[in-house]
């Protein structure tokens, strides 16, 4: 795997050779990276991930249990 540190106006992306926006938006996203199982026993959990948003910071992200 080769990877390429560079600025952002000095490279060109993949999709931008393509023809798409440089600015494309990203709309918002999030990942739950733990517990990696699909179900966890009763009890305290300890849940974690990330979450982001183009042009915009997240501080805290709401788990809701269902």
């Amino acid at each position: 795997m080769d990877v390429e540190v560079t600025r952002f106006d000095r490279a060109r992306a993949y999709w931008t050779d393509r023809g798409w926006s440089e600015r494309g938006p990203i709309k918002l996203h999030s990942r739950i990276d733990v517990p990696r199982q699909d179900a966890v026993d009763a009890g305290e959990t300890v849940v974690a991930g990330v979450a982001w948003q183009q042009h915009t910071g997240h501080h805290t992200v709401r788990i809701t249990a269902r």
